[in-house]
Parts: C-alpha cells; sequence; structure tokens
C-alpha cells in the first residue's frame, strides 16, 4: 500500500513541474522527495504501532499462584512420602470408605456392622504406606468379595501391584485370599493363592497349585504380572516378585493359563477370601497398568505421587482469545 501511494505521488508531481520554469521544477523536485520522505516516515509509523496493538490481543500469562491439593496440607521439598504412584493408587479416598464406595471397586459382597469382613481404605501409614485396600475375614462360613472392571479389557498387557498379609496364629489353619484375573463370564485366565499360614504365595495349573515364592508377613511385595491371551494354546503368562526396592526374589515364566483364552481378553480382577477360613487380613496398593496411558510400568516402585494437569477449557486461539480484550481465565485441573 506504502509503494503505491508514493508512485502515484510521483506522477503527481511530475505532471505538475512540467507547467513549470527549471526554477520551479527544482523547487518542486525537492518537495516532492520531502514529500515522499514524510509520506515513508508516516507510513512506517502506522505499521509500527499496528503492530504493537496487534500485540496487545495476544495471550498473556499474569503472574498467580497455582494451588495443589494433595493428601497431606504440608509443604514438599522431597517425593510425598507414604504414596506410590498408579492407575488406581487409592489416595484419594477418605479412611474408612468400604465397598463400592471405592472407586477401583464395580462389585462387592460383604458382611458389615462390625462383623469384620469387609474391602475397605485405610488411611493410617503402614509400613511406609498410606491409603491401602485393605480386606479382611473374620467370619467362618462367610466370605467377602469384590470385582474391579477393567475399563479397557485387554489381551496383552502387565498389571503391577502391592501386596502384604497380617501374621495372625488365631483363626483357621489355611487362612487363605485370592485374586483372580477372568472374563467378563467368570472363567479365569490364572489366578493367585495367598496362604496366609505358611506365607506361600501359589499359582494354580489347572488342578492344583504350584508355588510361586514363600515370603514373609508383615512385608510389603511389589507384583508384576505380563500376560498375553494369544500366546502358546491357551495364553500365557509371567508373574514377578519383587521387594519394596526392586529386588527380585522370585518368577515363574510362561505359565498356561487355567482355561483357553485364545481371541480373548482380560477384564476383570476379582478378590475374594476363603468361606472355610476367618481371621485373616490382606493390604493391596497401587495398582498400575500397561495400558493407562498415565502411567509406565514400573511408577509405583518409585515413592511420590505424580500430578496430571489437564486444560479443561476448550481454546480457540487462533479466534476467539486472540481478539479479547478482557482478560481470560484458563483453568487447570489435578
Amino acid at each position: 500500500m506504502g509503494f503505491i501511494r508514493i508512485k502515484l505521488l510521483f506522477l503527481i508531481m511530475f505532471h505538475f513541474s512540467n507547467s513549470f520554469n527549471k526554477k520551479l521544477k527544482k523547487s518542486a523536485l525537492k518537495l516532492f522527495l520531502s514529500f515522499c520522505f514524510i509520506t515513508i516516515i508516516l507510513f512506517s509509523t502506522f505499521k509500527s504501532n499496528e503492530t504493537i496493538i496487534y500485540n496487545k490481543n495476544f495471550l498473556n500469562i499474569s503472574n498467580s499462584e497455582l494451588f495443589i491439593s494433595t493428601p497431606e496440607n504440608k509443604t514438599y521439598i522431597d517425593p510425598m512420602s507414604g504414596y506410590y504412584p498408579g492407575t488406581y493408587g487409592f489416595e484419594n479416598h477418605k479412611d474408612g470408605t468400604i465397598g463400592l464406595g471405592i472407586g477401583f471397586l464395580d462389585e462387592y459382597s460383604g458382611l458389615e456392622s462390625g462383623l469384620n469382613t469387609d474391602i475397605r481404605i485405610i488411611e493410617d501409614k503402614l509400613d511406609g504406606h498410606y491409603n491401602y485396600l485393605h480386606v479382611r475375614d473374620s467370619q467362618l462360613e462367610y466370605n467377602t468379595s469384590a470385582v474391579h472392571h477393567i475399563e479397557n479389557p485387554q489381551s496383552i498387557g502387565t498389571i503391577e501391584f502391592f501386596n502384604r498379609f497380617k501374621s495372625n496364629s488365631n483363626g483357621s489353619i489355611m487362612k487363605r485370599h485370592y485374586i483372580y484375573f477372568r472374563a467378563s463370564n467368570d472363567v479365569i485366565a490364572f489366578r493367585m493363592e495367598i496362604n496366609i499360614h505358611n506365607g506361600n504365595l501359589n499359582y494354580y495349573n489347572g488342578s492344583s497349585y504350584e508355588l510361586i515364592a514363600n515370603v514373609n508377613a508383615e512385608t510389603w511385595y511389589h507384583h508384576r504380572i505380563i500376560f498375553n491371551c494369544n500366546d502358546g494354546t491357551k495364553g500365557k503368562f509371567t508373574w514377578i516378585i519383587r521387594e519394596e526396592d526392586g529386588t527380585e526374589i522370585s518368577r515363574v515364566s510362561s505359565i498356561d493359563f487355567e482355561n483357553n483364552f485364545i481371541g480373548s481378553t482380560i477384564d476383570e480382577i476379582h478378590f475374594e477370601t476363603s468361606e472355610e477360613d476367618y481371621e485373616l487380613e490382606t493390604m493391596w496398593d497401587a495398582f498400575g497398568f500397561s495400558w493407562d496411558p498415565d502411567y509406565i510400568i514400573g511408577d509405583n516402585l518409585k515413592e511420590g505421587l505424580l500430578l496430571n494437569f489437564t486444560n479443561t477449557t476448550a481454546v480457540n486461539l487462533s479466534t476467539e482469545y486472540f481478539n479479547k480484550t478482557d482478560n481470560v481465565t484458563i483453568r487447570v485441573s489435578i
């Protein structure tokens, strides 16, 4: 636009100067050059002002504080002790939350009213773990059970969690708890039996229980299960047990599923106590799934919670916000 203006002015001034003598032509030329110079200066100033005005429409970040709610009201300079990251870590549940009040559980059966046969959240710290899942059965001929529905059923994947059990010389001899990995029609792919009486962790081979590891009571252990429903003739799994520091203590590898899962998926995790046993307790924490985009295998071995920042406002920066003159707040959820 500026170049076109200068060209038109030159033609006008040239035509005007032909009607005067040389002296006047010389004066006219000076006037023309001066006018061009002023025009260029004015045009440049206009462009500069336009840029400044345009910059004012850009999204600005104001100096403000970001408040983050954590399970504890304190200032952290080190990782948050007692909490372990996971797809389900139970850190957001209040002490005593029971049964279906726990977001991890989709089905639940238990005895309440002080009968101590239930599944609940315990907040008090237990050997380094806050807010864990507590399964207890204090009644003979009764049991408690719960099921987690896997939101996105998988045919191949890895599941991690922590487990421990309470030593108790009272009650029945066997004291068995179970965790099953199964289809939505309750057909079991593989399972683990926790024998609290002797500390054996066993898997089922379809006809009998086989030892995975012998462990101590009152101790947290890290479990990692790698499964593939399409491996072999029925599907296979590998079960690895580690101490809390990551030291491996035992594993069983490429074990056949109990039932044929070729072409199927693992849909549910089922917890259950034995009806024939009583006075037994197990604890569970920090379940992590490999198909969770916010979880990386091994995360739950690192003490301290992960923060997930999510922009809850759809922002069209090219139109809506660049053209506003008022301040706009973008909310961030944790």
